[in-house]
């Protein structure tokens, strides 16, 4: 009986981690009604007006021995996935690719403003943009009855290229301690707490601009440790742990953050937030 009540829990909570639409944010889609199901993939959108696609100025008429060897626009990856069964097209920036599998991975894109457009059975059913910052890798999920949603976005160099890391990568924000989201390297990291302590001695201020940074950060148990103990004070400590309890993307290691504090107190204090914390 308790083996099939645990399969019953983990089952509810997979069901319930995978649900389309509950993860990311939501990109606005910026197709209108009268392109939607009816813009052809060899058609274009300018303004107001919808025109064959021109693929004569895509030609390279003539050649020169002007190589570009160092050509750099930034560099950033674009990984999205639609969990249907369905013949999809995707075009992101230049680059089209079309497949029934999908999951659909773009290398060697610009960094900056991304256009995106998702066509089905070479049809438009969706178009939007993001804004790519260089070396990186945004993760995307894309449902036909929901719209497209930005999981996560982390830095290039902090993965490896294996295949089973891209192939379950799509998967890691459902889970809270697989979660990657938008952890600093162990580079950027660094700088930031250097950063935090000649913003001030006092920690009030050292507070403030971690406070900046949540928005836009998580971190891991490691890192939330290191920044309490740049915190004097175990009342402000405490404080600021809770703050960062819900964005620790590693929360089964959180135990190690207790030995910050010096008073068993507070210890006992962030334990109990963290048992009850839902």
């Amino acid at each position: 009986m308790k083996k099939v009540f645990l399969i019953a829990i983990l089952v509810g909570q997979i069901g319930i981690a995978q649900e389309a639409g509950k993860i990311g944010e939501l990109l606005r889609n910026e197709a209108t009604s009268g392109e939607m199901y009816k813009q052809k993939m060899d058609w274009e959108y300018s303004g107001k007006t919808t025109r064959r696609y021109d693929y004569q100025r895509e030609r390279t008429t003539t050649r020169t021995n002007n190589y570009r060897w160092n050509l750099d626009f930034g560099y950033t990856e674009i990984f999205l996935r639609i969990p249907e069964e369905g013949y999809f097209t995707i075009k992101v920036a230049d680059q089209v690719m079309s497949n029934a599998s999908g999951k659909f991975r773009f290398f060697d894109v610009n960094a900056g403003r991304v256009p995106i457009s998702i066509y089905e059975n070479g049809f438009l059913i969706y178009r939007t943009h993001i804004l790519a910052q260089n070396n990186t890798r945004t993760v995307l999920d894309f449902f036909t009855a929901y719209g497209l949603y930005l999981l996560s976005v982390y830095p290039v160099g902090n993965q490896q290229y294996g295949i089973n890391d891209w192939n379950d990568i799509w998967n890691n924000p459902y889970h809270n301690n697989r979660y990657i989201g938008n952890v600093m390297p162990d580079v950027d990291f660094n700088n930031f707490v250097r950063a935090m302590e000649n913003i001030s001695a006092f920690d009030d201020a050292r507070i403030d601009f971690v406070n900046q940074q949540i928005n836009n950060t998580d971190f891991t148990s490691h890192q939330i440790r290191i920044i309490l103990d740049k915190i004097s004070f175990e009342k402000k400590k405490l404080a600021l742990a809770q703050q960062l309890y819900p964005i620790c993307v590693d929360k089964n290691n959180f135990y190690i953050v207790y030995d910050s504090f010096t008073f068993d107190s507070y210890k006992r204090d962030l334990m109990k937030f963290v048992s009850q914390y839902r």
